[in-house]
């Protein structure tokens, strides 16, 4: 007789239990997506694989011999220095760069917020 459980305790337990692997899971999640923000291996705009030990510190990030032409041409643009003579190079590829470049610069300034700080700290810790 002194092993039945109530049904409300026997609740909670279940709850507590799911809401610990959906915490979980969404740590795991942000683990994910922040070391592969943050691969070296990899061009920040468009993914495809870089030698890790390339890197010019004229660029804000890690850029693939085209995307860092591309940035260059775009930077040239906004400083008024012409076009780069590519047709594509036009108000759209302008916008492109731009809400490009705000949403790295977002994801810079959440990663650096003291939540997210704690986030990883924790994440550390779970790993230990």
């Amino acid at each position: 007789m002194a092993d039945i459980i109530p049904l409300e305790k026997k609740k909670q337990l279940s709850a507590e239990k799911k809401e610990k692997i959906l915490r979980q899971r969404k740590k795991q999640a942000v683990r994910d997506v922040f070391q592969c923000l943050h691969c070296p291996s990899r061009c920040s705009k468009c993914g495809v694989q870089i030698d890790p030990g390339i890197r010019n510190p004229d660029m804000p990030y890690r850029f693939c011999e085209n995307c860092a032409e591309e940035y260059g041409d775009y930077i040239d643009r906004i400083k008024g220095r012409g076009h780069g003579g590519y047709y594509w190079h036009n108000e759209s590829w302008m916008d492109v760069w731009k809400t490009w470049l705000d949403h790295k610069r977002a994801i810079d300034r959440h990663i650096k917020s003291r939540e997210f700080v704690r986030l990883l700290n924790e994440l550390n810790s779970d790993t230990e």
